[in-house]
């Protein structure tokens, strides 16, 4: 008798159970059993079955997870099953696809994560979602999610349209019982501005909570915002390259508006300097020392700088206007000096 089979003979253990003996290094010997898929595909009934690489190649190319903070999981099994169902095969299960793409569409981390699950403990799509959602979508983020729309509001300068697509990327998300229907399109309605609570209550009629239902409300906000869109789009089509040469020119403008105010600021100040400078100007003329005398006749008579005097009634006449000869008026200060005994002078 071999040795070797004799140290490997099943004996009978106290209870009476066959157990074949194991060597000590027979457990830190490697065995199949550590090795292999966590996902099972089901039986497949088709004889001529293959997955073809171009599928592989398409999921890879446009259905990809690689767990990071700002990607949607759930998003993504949307996209991963529009794929899928684009697949079918007489006598091969739907599931079976899902099952055999599934792994080719995670990448570093996710793809760890699926090869360190039990081996062949995912036999079915239900059990690949529910793994997969409760590792990635943990209830931190669903937490947060629920705020997100309950907290909703439209944003200023944003549309109809806008915010309408906006709740519904925050509404894909949640899981169908977190909100009911009504329930979101209430938190929606409430959310918006005063403007667009009387287009989307004009266009039901009156008032949207008392004239529709949750199903013909979802219809008209629809309807209301593809039409703001469209008419939107018609009043400014502009792409992403017009409006950077808008921009541009936006700026320009600017800047020559800042540069005219800036001139006109400093004309401005260049214009009140001038105007003190002749304030002062006109304060001196008018402080110069004048004489003062009277005519023959007994009228005031008022002596300028140039030497010369006019009575009143001459400087009302005269004006603005050149200034007479001293010696040849009769009024001047030499003919007053000699009429200065005079008796009305007295």
């Amino acid at each position: 008798m071999d040795p070797n089979n004799a140290v490997n003979a099943n004996v009978a253990n106290p209870n009476g159970d066959d157990q074949q003996r194991r060597m000590l290094g027979s457990y830190s010997a490697p065995t199949a059993d550590l090795y292999g898929k966590s996902i099972v595909v089901p039986p497949i009934a088709a004889n001529n079955f293959e997955m073809k690489p171009q599928l592989v190649t398409l999921v890879q190319q446009n259905c990809q997870y690689h767990g990071l903070p700002h990607e949607d999981p759930n998003q993504f099994i949307s996209n991963f099953l529009q794929i899928c169902d684009t697949m079918k095969t007489n006598g091969v299960n739907p599931e079976v696809y899902k099952l055999m793409l599934f792994p080719f569409a995670l990448r570093d981390g996710t793809k760890l994560w699926l090869d360190f699950r039990p081996k062949e403990s995912l036999d079915t799509w239900d059990k690949v979602v529910t793994e997969f959602l409760t590792k990635f979508f943990p209830p931190k983020k669903l937490t947060k999610l629920r705020v997100e729309v309950q907290t909703f509001r439209q944003k200023d300068g944003e549309t109809l349209y806008e915010a309408w697509e906006r709740y519904k990327l925050l509404t894909r998300q949640c899981p169908p019982d977190m909100f009911s229907k009504w329930t979101q399109l209430d938190i929606f309605y409430e959310g918006l501005g005063e403007m667009s609570k009387m287009c989307l209550d004009n266009s039901a009629g009156g008032s949207l909570h008392k004239k529709k239902t949750p199903e013909d409300t979802i219809e008209l906000i629809e309807l209301v915002a593809s039409n703001q869109y469209l008419y939107s789009s018609n009043r400014n089509p502009v792409n992403s390259e017009t409006s950077q040469k808008r921009g541009v020119l936006k700026m320009e403008a600017v800047n020559a508006i800042l540069a005219q105010n800036k001139l006109m600021s400093q004309q401005i100040n260049l214009l009140t300097q001038q105007m003190g400078g002749m304030q002062v100007s006109t304060i001196n003329t008018q402080n110069l020392p004048q004489e003062v005398s009277y005519d023959m006749i007994g009228n005031f008579v008022q002596n300028d700088n140039y030497g010369y005097a006019q009575s009143s009634s001459e400087q009302v006449n005269y004006m603005g206007s050149a200034p007479r000869n001293p010696n040849n008026d009769p009024y001047s200060q030499t003919y007053n000096q000699r009429c200065r005994n005079h008796p009305n002078f007295g």
